[in-house]
């Protein structure tokens, strides 16, 4: 899953896919939210910038207000509130020769972040799924907003990758932003 610490980010990703290679330059794409209760959200919106200008310094670009995209990105995220973990022991021993022992423990928070991807048939104007990817991760950076970039970035590594596939990403992490 994912490394136990801030100094880096650990994150499985695992991609089911319909495409031959990546997706077609100057090609046009729409980015929407998995669910409406996030079609105001501003958390949304900026991972969805972030995801658009991903898109377009790979050679896409977003679809005009009268156009139809080619493609259609659904964006979904999650973190949990953390679970506390004991991560080892520590002993001292007292001036009267008494040992005490302390536990080590940190908060662990589980993240996973979901893109899909359709693309749209010109004949019929519907979409169809090409593309789906799940990032799995665990760390101590309970701010998503901290390592969504880094997990954007995990999906185009090596893009669209083998279907069928998980792989292992790190992506350093500024340990003073979590």
């Amino acid at each position: 899953m994912a490394s136990i610490g801030c100094t880096s980010v650990r994150s499985s990703v695992e991609v089911f896919h319909q495409l031959s290679a990546g997706l077609p330059a100057n090609s046009s794409f729409i980015i929407a939210p998995p669910r409406e209760e996030l079609r105001n959200s501003l958390e949304f919106a900026t991972y969805a910038n972030q995801l658009a200008e991903l898109l377009t310094a790979r050679g896409l670009r977003m679809a005009g207000p009268d156009e139809a995209p080619r493609f259609g990105f659904v964006l979904d995220y999650d973190i949990d509130g953390g679970t506390i973990l004991t991560t080892g022991y520590s002993s001292s021993a007292d001036a009267d020769g008494s040992v005490s022992t302390t536990a080590e423990r940190e908060r662990v928070f589980r993240r996973v972040v979901v893109l899909r991807i359709a693309e749209r048939d010109p004949a019929s104007g519907s979409f169809s799924r090409v593309y789906e990817g799940t990032l799995k991760s665990e760390g101590t950076c309970g701010a998503l907003s901290e390592v969504m970039p880094h997990f954007l970035n995990a999906f185009f590594e090596d893009f669209p990758g083998r279907s069928g596939t998980k792989r292992t990403v790190m992506s350093p992490l500024n340990i003073n932003k979590c």
